[in-house]
């Protein structure tokens, strides 16, 4: 079972971790003075008092923290200060054994008396001492619930049952095979973040990084559509209060409605390109909108898409091809989780694995073709 407060700290940045780190020092009876000096390796330190003796701490979210942890203690070894404490502050898992071999080889290489705290003991403190460090650094509620991607899971498959049914939903969406995009962060349904409706930020267009005017506001989140006197829509954003985000189209095939009507089957087909370039501009925008809310990463994002089976995919001519034509191969394609740890990630190579997946599924053993030379370079533009 995984908590909230487990898997963010787990994903923390390193900006955070800091904070975290000096937070939970000071509440257990460190002075806490940073020195402001961060390694290339992305490790800080900052000088600690206890009880009147001197120590130094050092913060690191590296997943090789054993040779983190000598390697700044010989860097601290170098100073003219004399410590008798050696703090250390890590977000990975550390075995009982490893933290006892790891005190004796610090006391006997530097004489020092080596204060360990990894994953275990800072979720404990977290989590018993320190709520408020969990809802203001990692957006999420100490009393949240457990297992908290099965949780996640769980929502999304609720949430593509209700676009499927029509049920359910910020809006009346047209019948037909949809694109659906969700973007939802591990204190959905634990944090609240204190903001009416009419206050949330409003959520891009479907397929654009912003929007055009501001969004409708309505009794759990704001609704982001193009005409709001339409009877129904072909696509809408919702931002939900407690800080996910959907995002919906059903404007998935090349042609325009009015020619799908006189199409055959045979001549609808799905604009892979479009596909990609909307998928990431929604990601996009809906990243700056929680962002704007104060969401913290982790943040869970899903691309689905429904009702296409056997539809063959169009894609740019500049292009040699595959032996046979690509199409869908299912009626529901749940692509691969991604997750996002910093707002500060690039969203088209965050998004890469979810679309060549997806091109690969549908026949195309190369991958996504929108990457070229492994650098997001679409070939649809609007």
């Amino acid at each position: 079972m995984t908590t909230d407060v487990e898997y963010a700290l787990s994903k923390v940045g390193t900006d955070t971790f800091e904070k975290i780190s000096s937070d939970v020092l000071r509440d257990y009876g460190y002075e806490v003075n940073p020195s402001g000096i961060q390694g290339t390796d992305a490790g800080r330190d900052a000088f600690v008092e206890i009880n009147g003796e001197p120590g130094i701490a050092h913060y690191s979210t590296q997943k090789t923290w054993r040779s983190k942890l000598r390697k700044d203690a010989k860097k601290a070894a170098g100073h003219d200060e004399e410590y008798e404490w050696f703090v250390f502050v890590t977000n990975q898992e550390v075995t009982g054994r490893q933290e006892a071999d790891m005190r004796r080889e610090i006391r006997e290489k530097y004489s020092w008396d080596l204060d360990l705290w990894h994953h275990e003991r800072l979720r404990n403190k977290i989590e018993t001492d320190l709520p408020g460090v969990a809802r203001r650094h990692l957006g999420v509620d100490p009393q949240g619930t457990d297992d908290v991607i099965e949780e996640i899971e769980n929502f999304k498959t609720e949430r593509i049952e209700a676009i499927e049914n029509r049920q359910g939903l910020p809006v009346k969406l047209e019948e037909g095979p949809f694109v659906a995009v969700h973007l939802i962060p591990t204190g959905m349904r634990t944090m609240d973040y204190g903001i009416r409706p009419s206050d949330l930020p409003t959520p891009p267009e479907y397929g654009k990084t912003d929007a055009s005017f501001e969004g409708k506001p309505v009794d759990d989140g704001k609704l982001y559509v193009r005409h709001e006197e339409q009877d129904e829509h072909s696509k809408y954003t919702f931002f939900h209060e407690d800080g996910w985000i959907e995002g919906v189209s059903t404007d998935v095939f090349l042609h325009s409605k009015t020619l799908l009507e006189k199409a055959t089957e045979t001549d609808v087909e799905f604009h892979a390109h479009r596909f990609d370039a909307e998928v990431v501009s929604t990601v996009q925008g809906s990243l700056d909108a929680l962002s704007e809310l104060g969401v913290k990463p982790p943040i869970f994002v899903y691309v689905t898409v429904v009702g296409l089976q056997d539809v063959e995919m169009w894609y740019t001519d500049k292009v040699e091809g595959p032996i046979s034509t690509p199409k869908i191969p299912k009626d529901e394609m749940a692509l691969k989780r991604i997750e996002i740890d910093s707002f500060d990630d690039d969203v088209p190579q965050s998004l890469k694995p979810v679309f060549d997946r997806f091109w690969n599924g549908c026949g195309w053993s190369v991958g996504c073709i929108d990457y070229r030379d492994g650098e997001w370079n679409p070939y649809y533009r609007r």
